[in-house]
């Protein structure tokens, strides 16, 4: 009889012998993926994948891991939209209490009173909500970037206060600067400008994901407190081209903001794919030789100009003759 764990062999005189079977244990090799796992376990499920790391292209990653948030917070808190909102700005909401009328009726006051309180619990249940988001930021932190986090001059005063929003800067200016720190300043600022103004659209990339990308490289720029595209000249010139003579205070700050708008759909237009819209692109430079102001003025007015713009290429051609509904000429 053999027992369990044994294995039978016949011998050469015939005889039976039993040897213990052994059994090779596979060795698992420590991989990156462990580390991970182990991680994610932690991590709510809606974020598993999400990561804050310190990555080369961090401010991508920080937009994208920052949707997944809003996401998260979307589907998981009570008010949510108060914490969508307060993550989206970077600030907490605030809300603004119902004024009194002096010669309110006393069921006017009663619904004040009632709207008042609403406002209280309210800002009561934001504070609340942001305090348990802090934990799951921090679960989706990788270990460097968290750990230099947590040697954050202000984290200890953030960590004991569980102030999510702070939290979120820090992690911000992390990423955004690839973790160089304030010696690496001037590095940091030649880099981003460079960065925001030699990007250009892929062969295949969408508009969408041009246009995301675009922008992402723009608010690089904003956190490292560059002002892209303004200047003294922008709002005088623009100014001048409205006709406005004696303009007033906040025609002057309007319009040096219409300038920077225009600065970056110019600035868009001429990075997009040049197979695509090659031909848009030199029309508008030869009407700037003909003194025609052709260029859009907003960054989504120049998106929505590509996105209706027909390319005319040699494949287009050939399908357009191919199609089934060309009108064909009738035969005699």
């Amino acid at each position: 009889m053999v027992e369990p764990g044994e294995t039978k062999v016949k011998a050469e005189e015939g005889e039976e012998r039993k040897y213990r079977a052994k059994f090779n244990k596979k060795k698992h090799g420590k991989n990156n993926n462990s580390k991970r796992v182990d991680r994610d376990r932690d991590v709510p499920e809606l974020l598993k994948g999400v990561e804050f790391s310190m990555a080369k292209n961090g401010p991508d990653l920080y937009l994208k891991a920052l949707a997944k948030l809003q996401l998260y917070a979307s589907t998981t808190y009570k008010n949510s939209a108060d914490v969508w909102k307060s993550l989206k700005m970077g600030k907490v909401v605030t809300f603004t209490p119902p004024s009194l009328d002096e010669n309110a009726s006393p069921m006017q006051k009663e619904m004040w009173k009632i709207h008042v309180n609403n406002t209280i619990k309210h800002e009561e249940l934001l504070e609340a909500n942001l305090e348990v988001m802090y934990k799951v930021v921090m679960s989706i932190c990788d270990p460097v970037l968290k750990d230099q986090v947590c040697n954050h001059e202000s984290y200890e005063e953030i960590d004991n206060k569980q102030d999510t929003l702070g939290l979120l800067q820090i992690i911000k200016k992390a990423m955004y600067s690839n973790g160089d720190d304030n010696n690496h300043m001037g590095y940091n600022h030649v880099v981003a400008v460079m960065n925001y103004y030699r990007i250009q659209q892929e062969r295949f990339q969408s508009l969408q994901e041009y246009r995301d990308q675009f922008v992402m490289y723009r608010k690089v720029c904003e956190q490292l407190g560059i002002k892209i595209g303004a200047s003294e000249n922008g709002g005088t010139n623009m100014l001048k081209r409205m006709k406005i003579t004696n303009p007033m205070q906040q025609q002057k700050d309007d319009t040096e903001k219409k300038a920077i708008e225009e600065h970056r759909a110019i600035l868009f237009l001429l990075g997009a794919d040049k197979y695509k819209y090659g031909k848009l692109i030199k029309d508008m430079k030869n009407d700037v030789i003909l003194k025609k102001d052709s260029f859009p003025k907003t960054v989504s007015e120049a998106s929505h100009l590509l996105s209706k713009w027909k390319t005319v290429t040699a494949e287009n051609i050939t399908m357009e003759k191919m199609s089934p509904m060309m009108v064909l000429p009738s035969q005699p």
